[in-house]
């Protein structure tokens, strides 16, 4: 059985920052909701900047050594992780440092909190807060259009890509999904079942370029599938500007 060890250097810091960035990004609907509980009930906080947003990680997953959510849940269930023990070794000069109260990161909080959809929950929070800036997503590349040979040739997306931008969106629109062409909500529709769903859509045609090529997140425009087939419809000319102008009309 593996036994739970504290961090001792800010490389496992970082380690584990960019494992709770990976699971809000890349995780499933499970793993998504059980970090959104950890930042939700935590009492003690590292903060942290991502594409220039700050972000909040509980200390009492963090401190431990190549942590993820299933180590985490042994851990707990074995009774062999604390607080109080993370928030000792954070707070130790080669790590963190002091950690305090701070209205200004409360404010913060909150505001990532709502980005998430998390409910923020009436505790009394402290924070430690460093000037590390993890991978902006904003600025990463992602290689997309790799010849795929399944029954026949086609463009390979990046799915990584897909989940960054819609994470992105989420981040700048309230943590709400939605089509930037009619705006429908699948969410406010549908309630939990709705709940994430969008199609990504790419500005320029995938499958009108000859090779591989570098996409930004930017390169990705958020459609519902109705808004997504009339773009294909008439791929070369129609953008989500045009779309949007012929349905203002339609509904005149």
């Amino acid at each position: 059985m593996e036994r739970a060890i504290l961090i001792d250097n800010k490389e496992d810091l970082i380690a584990n920052l960019n494992k709770i960035e990976d699971y809000l990004v890349n995780g499933s609907d499970e793993e998504v909701q059980e970090i959104h509980g950890y930042i939700q009930k935590g009492r003690t906080f590292v903060c942290y900047k991502v594409n220039d947003e700050y972000h909040f990680a509980p200390s009492r997953f963090i401190g431990y050594k190549y942590n993820n959510l299933k180590k985490h849940a042994q851990f707990r269930n074995d009774h062999e992780v604390s607080g109080i023990d993370t928030d000792k070794k954070l707070s130790k000069s080669n790590l963190l440092g002091k950690y305090s109260t701070n209205p200004k990161l409360e404010t913060l909080y909150i505001r990532f909190c709502k980005s998430i959809n998390v409910r923020v929950l009436n505790y009394k929070r402290k924070y430690w807060l460093i000037d590390w800036d993890l991978q902006p997503l904003l600025q990463s590349t992602y290689v997309e259009g790799m010849m795929n040979l399944r029954t026949h040739m086609t463009r390979e997306r990046n799915t990584k890509l897909v989940r960054d931008a819609k994470l992105a969106f989420k981040r700048s629109h309230g943590g709400h999904l939605f089509c930037e062409v009619c705006g429908f909500d699948f969410y406010r529709t549908y309630g939990k079942l709705g709940e994430g769903f969008i199609e990504a859509h790419h500005r320029a045609a995938l499958s009108e370029s000859e090779d591989v090529h570098l996409v930004k997140i930017t390169d990705l425009a958020m459609v519902c599938p109705n808004c997504h087939s009339m773009l294909h419809r008439d791929i070369s000319n129609l953008t989500i500007e045009s779309l949007k102008i012929i349905l203002s009309k339609n509904r005149e």
